[in-house]
């Protein structure tokens, strides 16, 4: 990642994160969510150059010539409460706020630190190269955690510039028919491991194997939408923690 400090102290110094900050089980912005970070932001990048997104979890902000985003941690989410014994003509359910407490980190309601702190432990166990980049950006004006991770894209947006070679794709091929890994379970596209085998190695790709094997390894969530490609076109996966209410 290029990390321009500037542009980093100000988005942190713009922000500032309400204690009850979050969107609805279905990923419906409820209460303004969005419009309040847009507010935040105005003017701190040129033109208003980003754009917004979110999981349940996690809001990111995506500056648009960047190499990094930006990401800020849910506190909570809005359940909706139903009352069976509800009038018709009475108002519709209504939501009620639930805070984290499941994100698997040192802090159990904010799962952009328990993703920055599981980048740590994989870097340490020498397979971070299959993940982006992460790295703690700062704290908001409220004091809340705000991260940078490498900008990258998911296999669904499109594929990568660069190609694997035909022999790193028999030789998955040949893993896979021996069923040698069980890596290929989370992810079923001889291209992507055997671009992963050209860039990385497999030594690589086995100690990935054993990392995720360990009884304690703290990636439990890894799904097809997960992998992807970074700017330069080599393969990594995109977000790696697990949701747990």
């Amino acid at each position: 990642m290029t990390l321009d400090k500037a542009l980093i102290s100000d988005v942190c110094n713009s922000l500032l994160i309400p204690a009850d900050f979050g969107i609805d089980e279905d990923g419906d912005d409820l209460y303004g969510v969005f419009d309040a970070v847009d507010a935040d932001m105005k003017g701190v990048l040129p033109d208003d150059s980003y754009y917004l997104a979110s999981g349940v979890t996690k809001l990111v902000i995506i500056p648009e010539y960047c190499d990094f985003v930006f990401k800020v941690s849910f506190s909570g989410v809005y359940y909706q409460q139903y009352d069976d014994n509800k009038l018709e003509d009475e108002d519709e359910d209504s939501y009620t706020f639930e805070q984290f407490c499941g994100s698997g980190g040192s802090d159990s309601s904010d799962y952009c630190l328990a993703e920055y702190e599981k980048y740590q432990d994989l870097k340490a166990a020498g397979v971070g190269m299959f993940f982006a980049e992460t790295e703690f950006a700062g704290t908001t004006k409220d004091g809340s955690r705000i991260f940078i991770q490498e900008k990258a894209y998911p296999r669904s947006h499109g594929s990568s510039s660069k190609k694997a070679s035909q022999e790193s794709k028999d030789h998955i091929k040949n893993m896979e028919n021996r069923s040698e890994l069980s890596l290929f379970d989370y992810i079923y596209d001889t291209d992507w491991w055997a671009l992963a085998l050209d860039c990385y190695g497999e030594d690589a790709l086995r100690a990935l194997e054993e990392y995720i094997q360990k009884d304690d390894s703290p990636l439990q969530d890894m799904h097809n939408e997960n992998f992807g490609y970074r700017l330069d076109g080599t393969p990594c996966i995109i977000d790696f923690t697990d949701y747990n209410s």
